[in-house]
């Protein structure tokens, strides 16, 4: 009795020794399939069970899936969720399929309570059947670079205790959780995903965006009307915009301009020169910033064009990359005509003239009709920017943030541009295979080879050091 309560704190010790903080919690598995680990077929055993079954003998009563076996010791009682409730009197047998680069001896340690074993390409590395608590078994098997077959047998017995944890040591390395790292195990039976994911993010605002930003504001008369779900456009852009300005890097210089909101639509005269700079360019004044764009009530025309001729003005004396960022519920209403003195796509070109190269993004608010948002996208394109469409609250907020943010274009090994994003924002759904990516920022940031693997999320982040720019990258 005395060995037998030595030899179980020993087990557990072991065990609990190797098991990675944040680890604890993983299970046996889900009913969600997965390409990229194991699949487990649960059996019934009878009671009073006491070794691993003959499992062609059985009939599967579900499958599960894990990336890894990582069962810490715990209390077990609530079954599969999905498939069954049973949680003791059970069998699982596990199988993957296992790639290696490096030829070597490779270490296993399979722990569990109660029995279980261990098949590499059919023969058996470890035994460690039968009724007992937490032990562990070791076994080394020599293994050539390429694919190998992977078994697990696991069995429950009577409640309430389980455990199955399986470690490897790859030659020269440290024991892990096996297989220790993604990209190493495939699924039987479950096909890899044809596309997968890209996401691009950044830690320095020359990269995501701009050093100086120019917000512009419609805050015409047609702002007083409502979006689809009852707010008023006016209040929702209010709201985003002082969302927005509270996320905002101290260090970024921010400009804000408003349009339509002193004198009514008519005499249209006065009302086609109603475009007030509130906040000139300086480091980031939230209260001020937020107190302007509070007090604003919609009244009068929509002077796109007279509005971005100011800019030359407002950015006089500002270095570095510009951005301008107009949100607006409408088409030009005071110079509409491309030969009107004030046309928006005519004044871009004149502060290109000028030698101030800006990057004009668009948020249109609740655009119903496609002239309006021709017009809009028309705008965003002679500045080199993007025109976003915003139909709620919601899409407003995040076409904001996405307007405010450097794009990306993604190309396929041709050369073709097959996708575009933003910095920072969502992810780009793409095919499986090479990529490069070119970062539309001041100056330029080319990423040439970024794989995508079907069914997981290639994450790139930028980072500057210096001169220097370093690019991390992680699949997830």
């Amino acid at each position: 009795m005395i060995r037998a309560l030595a030899v179980a704190a020993c087990a557990v010790v072991l065990v609990l020794w190797h098991v990675p903080r944040g680890l604890a919690e993983e299970g046996f598995g889900t009913k969600r399939a997965i390409f990229d680990g194991f699949s487990g077929k649960i059996y019934f055993l009878p009671r009073g069970a006491n070794k691993l079954p003959d499992f062609r003998k059985l009939k599967p009563q579900g499958t599960i899936y894990t990336r890894r076996l990582n069962v810490s010791p715990r209390e077990f009682t609530a079954g599969f969720p999905g498939v069954t409730k049973r949680f003791e009197w059970f069998a699982i047998e596990f199988r993957s399929r296992l790639r290696i680069k490096t030829a070597g001896t490779y270490k296993f340690r399979l722990s569990s309570d109660d029995g279980s074993k261990l098949f590499i390409d059919g023969k058996p590395v470890i035994k460690n059947d039968g009724v007992h608590g937490v032990w562990s078994e070791v076994g080394s098997v020599r293994l050539a670079a390429g694919s190998h077959d992977i078994v697990v047998q696991y069995f429950q017995g009577p409640r309430h205790h389980v455990a199955l944890q399986l470690f490897w040591t790859p030659p020269g390395g440290k024991e892990v959780i096996f297989p220790g790292g993604p990209g190493m195990l495939t699924t039987p039976g479950i096909e890899k995903p044809a596309y997968g994911y890209l996401s691009v993010s950044a830690s320095d605002v020359r990269i995501s965006g701009a050093a100086q930003v120019a917000l512009i504001l419609d805050s015409s008369g047609s702002m007083r009307a409502k979006l689809g779900d009852g707010t008023r456009r006016i209040t929702a852009a209010k709201q985003v915009m002082v969302a927005v300005v509270n996320k905002l890097p101290d260090f970024v210089r921010v400009a804000f301009r408003v349009y339509g909101h002193r004198y009514p639509a008519r005499p249209k005269r006065k009302s086609c020169r109603d475009s007030e700079l509130l906040v000139p360019f300086r480091r980031l004044d939230r209260a001020a910033m937020k107190l302007a764009i509070i007090r604003l009530k919609p009244r009068g025309q929509t002077p796109i064009g007279y509005s971005l001729a100011q800019l030359a003005t407002d950015f006089r004396g500002q270095p570095g990359s510009k951005l301008v960022l107009l949100v607006s519920d409408g088409i030009e209403t005071c110079d509409p005509r491309p030969g009107d003195r004030y046309h928006p796509v005519k004044m871009i070109a004149q502060l290109k003239r000028q030698g101030i190269q800006v990057r004009v993004n668009v948020v249109g608010v609740d655009i119903g009709k496609d002239t309006t948002r021709g017009f809009l996208q028309a705008i965003a394109k002679a500045g080199d920017g993007r025109y976003i469409d915003a139909r709620n609250k919601r899409e407003l907020d995040r076409a904001v943030r996405e307007g405010l943010s450097s794009p990306f274009d993604v190309s396929d090994p041709g050369g073709r541009i097959v996708a575009k994003g933003s910095v920072g924002r969502s992810r780009v759904r793409l095919k499986a295979g090479p990529y490069s990516i070119l970062i539309r920022s001041k100056p330029p940031i080319r990423i040439s080879r970024a794989v995508v693997v079907g069914g997981k999320t290639r994450a790139l982040f930028v980072e500057r050091r210096g001169a220097k720019i370093q690019i991390k990258r992680d699949l997830r």
